[in-house]
């Protein structure tokens, strides 16, 4: 099997420093080809057609797309510490974001050769050190054409999908624009008669365990090692306290809505499996999708979503203004539409908000902590505010880098 890992590289070196330790320290039998997906530039490029009524409002309100950021330079130096043979490509930046990056990479067919691409950005971490080893295992025993992280696997209605957060009086120009470019994505995509039925039939609430009904919510697929044992206490009450019974002894879900508790997997999909340290399951809805835009696809995904993308013109799509904003859900919606079936796993960690005070921690005191935490070792430490790790440990890397 030929197995191909892409990074997407843009905002700061130290996250990437942090997944090329976890990857690194990755117990498999498998080799891989490795990619680094460089997505230069702060986004502000103004040589895209489709860009002109933005800027007409940020030349003449002074606001912009607060999710641009520009490219870190630090990151070459970064890229070659690596030892190992590797691929470098770069993309220009813009308002396709990652799924931006992602559909550019697709469209060159720099997966082409590969049974399998997994699709990572920086600032994710397997969640143990056999994670990518289980996802081989997965792969030779189910064959699936997409897998997504489900640290934050998500459901939200269309409503809070493509409206600002804003009350309508305290919407701005830039508000009321980003709202309009999204609808106007969606009607492009409706044009596609499979999209147009997913896209009209989305739901203004999700049925979850069959009785609890949401207008958006959010499954965390981690580790139980990820929480601290009075946390753990505290959940399990709280429960306790909503289903009348204990998740002592279930594989547990981190629910997270108005309030926080654990459901058992059985709860979640029919359909789960567990391979070493890590647990698969099928989700049906074409309505929850996995934030940070992390997959797994097969070559024959890979071929439909290309084949479906040029016969309908969706590749211009990455051309449009905040397209990165509503386009993490589509491809949760993208299996349904080509006839494959969507699985969600535990086996990564994009680290961004704590899962239970919702603080920032994707610094490098929060990345220190879920390396060693998934490690259950205390390797890594912070010295001249980058991360290193113990010398003594530097045989579990192999001959990969530094």
């Amino acid at each position: 099997m030929r197995f191909g890992i892409y990074i997407l590289c843009h905002h700061k070196s130290w996250l990437l420093d942090s997944s090329l330790f976890s990857l690194f320290s990755q117990k498999i039998k498998i080799d891989y080809d490795l990619h680094f997906i460089l997505i230069k530039g702060s986004g502000e490029s103004r040589s895209n057609k489709k860009y002109f009524e933005y800027y007409k409002i940020v030349d003449q309100y002074k606001i912009s797309n607060s999710q641009l950021s520009a490219f870190d330079d630090q990151i070459h130096a970064t890229i070659k510490k690596v030892k190992r043979k590797y691929y470098l490509h770069e993309f220009e930046n813009d308002h396709g974001l990652d799924s931006g990056a992602w559909l550019k990479v697709i469209q060159k067919k720099l997966w082409v050769k590969n049974d399998y691409s997994l699709f990572l950005m920086e600032g994710f971490v397997f969640t143990s050190n056999t994670a990518l080893q289980d996802i081989f295992t997965f792969i030779d025993a189910k064959k699936p054409d997409m897998l997504a992280a489900g640290h934050e696997k998500r459901f939200l209605n269309k409503k809070i999908a493509t409206k600002t957060t804003k009350p309508e009086h305290l919407k701005n120009e830039m508000d009321i624009f980003q709202e309009k470019a999204i609808f106007n994505i969606l009607e492009i995509l409706c044009k596609n008669s499979h999209f147009k039925k997913i896209i009209n039939n989305w739901p203004d609430k999700i049925i979850f365990n069959k009785k609890y009904f949401f207008e958006g919510i959010t499954q965390h697929n981690v580790r139980i090692c990820s929480f601290d044992l009075i946390t753990l206490i505290k959940l399990e009450v709280k429960s306790m306290l909503k289903y009348f019974r204990f998740f002592f002894f279930k594989k547990k879900i981190l629910i997270s809505e108005k309030k926080k508790y654990f459901t058992s997997i059985d709860c979640i999909s029919s359909n789960w499996q567990s391979y070493g340290n890590t647990t698969f399951h099928q989700e049906i809805s074409p309505y929850y999708f996995g934030c940070s835009c992390q997959h797994l696809f097969s070559n024959k995904a890979l071929l439909l979503i290309d084949d479906l993308f040029n016969k309908n013109n969706f590749y211009d799509l990455k051309n449009y203004p905040f397209l990165g904003e509503i386009f993490e859900i589509i491809w949760g919606m993208i299996p349904k539409v080509l006839g494959f079936e969507k699985w969600f796993f535990d086996g990564i960690h994009r680290v961004r908000k704590n899962f239970i005070t919702d603080k920032r921690e994707d610094d490098i005191d929060g990345m220190i902590k879920y390396l060693n935490l998934y490690n259950n070792k205390s390797i890594f430490l912070k010295k001249n505010n980058e991360i290193q790790y113990l010398s003594s440990y530097k045989n579990i890397f192999g001959d990969n880098f530094y």
